[in-house]
């Protein structure tokens, strides 16, 4: 019984490592590379306090007053779905759908998100094909995640 096990677990072993080394004959085709995620915890991590604000600028979009920190950029899709918003005193960003939904929490000020009011602290989820608008009387910063890229509804 020992025995059977050590070769199962040879087998098992070797037939691993051939898959690891892309080696192995596994079908009619040739097996692809195998894509390894990078296990360096500094290459996820953002200091998002040493980056700059940059003025967020959108094609047909009144963004004047609107900053962006970009946290995350996926390069699959090309868009930064995980974003930090910093709104002056006065600005808003209008009436829009979120085809994926929403994630938004409030670092700093207050915002309203339609007409309720979120505070430092707040946390909002929106589900898919959820519409709003968000404005500020003071400024905020706030935390977004948005998944899929929003649809301006023009009124």
């Amino acid at each position: 019984m020992k025995q059977h096990l050590k070769e199962n677990a040879a087998l098992y072993s070797e037939s691993l490592h051939k898959m690891v080394q892309n080696t192995g004959d596994f079908g009619a085709e040739p097996s692809k590379p195998i894509k390894t995620t990078n296990t360096n915890m500094k290459n996820y991590i953002t200091k998002s306090e040493s980056m700059e604000w940059k003025p967020l600028l959108e094609d047909g979009v009144d963004t004047q007053g609107i900053f962006i920190k970009v946290l995350h950029f996926d390069e699959t899709t090309k868009r930064a779905p995980i974003f930090l918003l910093k709104f002056e005193a006065g600005a808003s960003y209008p009436y829009h759908n979120h085809p994926g939904g929403e994630e938004a929490f409030v670092l700093e000020g207050e915002a309203y998100f339609n007409e309720h009011k979120l505070t430092k602290g707040d946390y909002l989820h929106t589900p898919p094909t959820f519409k709003h608008s968000v404005k500020t009387d003071t400024g905020c910063v706030i935390l977004f995640s948005v998944p899929k890229e929003v649809e301006i509804i023009k009124e």
